[in-house]
């Protein structure tokens, strides 16, 4: 039990269990720690084949919950509570599009044979560019833009790989 009155002196024995009504540091560190990485449960190196979550190319995705239920969810969801990031990401549409946060390598294409939204080959008159996988897998050089790089990791990750 921490005592009433702080001490000079520190303990040579931690307390079991962590004070109900912690203090702040008047002092700050001098060296503070590094920004997290991964998935919020510890350090992560990521994957060489995983090229970056998907929801920098769509915002959300559809989440099917083992009740059958379906929402829309993005990659910060999964690491939202530490206790069921494992969980969260086991999830096979959150494995697909999340592989940065999750700190999880390739697990397919994640655009499947769909067409998707490459916005680096719009241009400003409102046409939407779209392609899918199979677009970008006749000419690999087409990997290298960002879009397609995470919507289609599988497709791309021997070319990317290689580089």
């Amino acid at each position: 039990k921490p005592s009433i009155s702080p001490s000079m002196i520190p303990s040579k024995v931690p307390s079991d269990q962590p004070t109900g009504d912690p203090t702040w540091s008047i002092k700050p560190s001098p060296s503070p720690s590094a920004a997290p990485t991964g998935n919020g449960v510890g350090p992560c190196t990521l994957p060489a084949d995983c090229f970056g979550d998907t929801t920098s190319v769509r915002k959300t995705f559809n989440v099917k919950f083992y009740n059958g239920k379906v929402k829309k969810k993005k990659c910060a969801w999964a690491v939202g509570k530490p206790s069921h990031t494992d969980k969260r990401c086991g999830f096979q549409s959150v494995g697909l599009r999340c592989c940065e946060t999750c700190c999880n390598a390739c697990q397919g294409d994640a655009a499947g044979s769909r067409k998707f939204r490459i916005r680096e080959k719009e241009v400003g008159d409102g046409i939407k560019f779209r392609k899918s996988c199979r677009w970008a897998a006749t000419i690999p050089k087409r990997c290298e833009l960002d879009s397609v790089k995470k919507m289609c990791c599988e497709t791309c990750k021997d070319y990317l790989l290689g580089l």
